[in-house]
């Protein structure tokens, strides 16, 4: 909190409650913050995930394509190959070092990818 007080302070816009009140259960208001987020990317999405399954990154990125927006990652303490499949397609290597782009196939569009993304938040909302 300290971070974003101090980028709030400095004039960035900040949207504090994005996923919701103190009502709205945890998981629910992350993956509400998370859509906030990438619903304000432009250019496309970068992401550091520490695990095979983070959760937020993954929903991240499927967000981000859905909208048709270029998705980077840097694997840290995990090896490329455990990134997970994002739909039909397949990760490829970035040209920045340790960075790997998603590059869906042809047939791969952005309703499928908003389906997918659907039953992903469904699941969430449902644990």
């Amino acid at each position: 909190m300290a971070t974003v007080s101090v980028c709030a302070a400095l004039g960035a816009p900040v949207s504090w409650w994005a996923g919701g009140g103190l009502a709205v259960p945890l998981a629910v208001r992350l993956a509400g913050r998370t859509r906030a987020v990438v619903s304000a990317a432009s250019s496309g999405l970068l992401l550091f995930p520490s695990a095979p399954l983070s959760r937020g990154s993954w929903l991240a990125a499927r967000l981000a394509l859905a909208r048709g927006l270029p998705v980077v990652a840097f694997p840290l303490g995990f090896a490329p190959e455990q990134l997970p499949a994002l739909g039909p397609g397949a990760w490829q290597p970035a040209p920045w070092r340790g960075g790997w782009r998603w590059a869906p196939t042809e047939l791969f569009s952005a309703a499928v990818c908003r389906m997918t993304v659907s039953h992903y938040l469904l699941d969430i909302m449902t644990e």
